[in-house]
């Protein structure tokens, strides 16, 4: 009857105790090894940014907070511009449609990471400008040429009828 109980009680239940503990492990084994793991991590953490500061370290992490201003604040100035000089905007924009689209593909990837967003859209189209576009943007660039040109009264047109106009108007005086 002992051989029955110590198979029981001892070997039988120790047994399946090294079985669930091989399977499974030790509770206080990996509590142990998470606690050595995070103060490693602390460690690493302190060697790298326990020490004193010095100018360099400041530059470099104001450098490093500039790219989303920079981005905000030029995306601002593209509205600007469109307002206040929209024929060379419009002939800007004309170019940048001739970009190739991988690399539209590559400044979407840039911003993402920047600003941490998702995906912009996976089906995003870049349509070129049309032939009636660039006649647009050329007759708009004309109409404000010759505004500006009407303005100053020291120098003459170039359209040549006004500029013979001019010659006899400043003859006759």
């Amino acid at each position: 009857m002992k051989w029955l109980l110590d198979l029981l009680g001892g070997n039988l239940l120790g047994g399946a105790k090294d079985i669930i503990t091989s399977v499974w492990g030790d509770r206080a084994a990996r509590d142990t090894a998470a606690h050595d793991e995070q103060m490693a991590l602390y460690g690493q953490f302190a060697a790298e940014f326990g020490h004193a500061r010095t100018w360099w370290d400041s530059l470099i992490d104001g450098l490093n907070r500039l790219p989303r201003p920079f981005m905000t604040f030029g995306v601002i100035a593209l509205f600007v511009w469109a307002v206040v000089d929209p024929p060379a905007f419009g002939a800007a924009m004309i170019e940048l449609a001739k970009v190739p689209e991988m690399l539209w593909w590559i400044l979407l990837t840039i911003v993402a990471f920047w600003f941490g967003g998702k995906v912009f859209a996976k089906d995003v189209k870049f349509k070129p400008a049309s032939v009636e576009d660039i006649k647009a943007l050329n007759d708009l660039a004309a109409e404000v040429r010759y505004d500006r040109e009407m303005r100053d009264i020291e120098k003459p047109l170039s359209n040549a009828a006004i500029m013979e106009w001019n010659r006899r108007r400043l003859a006759g005086s």
